[in-house]
């Protein structure tokens, strides 16, 4: 928690969203593994989520 609290600071994220929040948007976000030739695939990215992982330095998986 303190880390993540220390990235939003830097980010400048701290006036926006509480950590709380953040959490609570990427909540939602699920990585789902096939076996074969499908891989791993990531469900839809809302904005807000995008946003909250560029500002962060968090890049998606492909």
């Amino acid at each position: 928690m303190s880390a993540l609290r220390k990235k939003r600071r830097e980010a400048g994220l701290i006036d926006r969203y509480t950590v709380r929040e953040m959490l609570l948007e990427m909540e939602t976000l699920t990585q789902v593994r096939y076996s074969g030739k499908y891989g791993q695939i990531l469900t839809d990215i809302t904005k807000l989520q995008r946003l909250i992982m560029e500002s962060l330095k968090v890049s998606a998986p492909a």
